[in-house]
């Protein structure tokens, strides 16, 4: 079993993410740049780029790419209640709870990372656990008002309720 609150960086957001105003128009932008540089350390991969359309698929390499729908099935788990997911998370070998049975509010952030590295789709995320990633990922560039869009999505997401 894998601990998301055992990873470098990650109680730093759980702390984080008990601030809103770590999320207001003034810090937002480093609030989440902080976040993707955790991100990349243990996944090699920003949370930002990992809707279906930011990567390369090629078959050539023997692994069948996703549809869409399959893609979109599991990032779904991302954003469902974690009495719904809980399971899933067992089966894939995470918990990404706070110790105590509950979701680490900083959870969020990552699961999609998670999913993308445990589903093998990608062959550049790894999952550095001392957290030495590097972001080496073969992805389509992001106008800036895409990147814009994503990152205030999900950072709509998680004042919301939503994550």
């Amino acid at each position: 079993m894998r601990y998301l609150r055992d990873l470098p960086g990650i109680m730093e957001f759980e702390a984080i993410c008990q601030i809103r105003s770590y999320f207001d128009d003034k810090n937002f932008w480093s609030t989440m740049a902080r976040i993707n540089d955790v991100s990349v350390s243990l996944f090699s991969i920003p949370g930002y780029r990992t809707d279906y359309d930011d990567f390369v698929w090629d078959d050539d390499e023997g692994v069948r790419p996703p549809t869409r729908n399959e893609w979109d099935g599991l990032m779904e788990k991302s954003l469902q209640e974690f009495s719904d997911t809980r399971e899933f998370w067992e089966v894939i070998g995470w918990d990404i709870t706070n110790g105590q049975n509950r979701e680490l509010d900083c959870a969020h952030f990552f699961t999609r990372q998670i999913i993308v590295f445990e589903s093998g789709w990608i062959e550049d995320v790894s999952f550095t656990p001392d957290g030495s990633g590097t972001f080496e990922v073969e992805t389509r560039e992001l106008s800036e008002a895409e990147l814009e869009q994503r990152l205030r999505r999900e950072a709509d997401d998680f004042l919301l309720g939503k994550a």
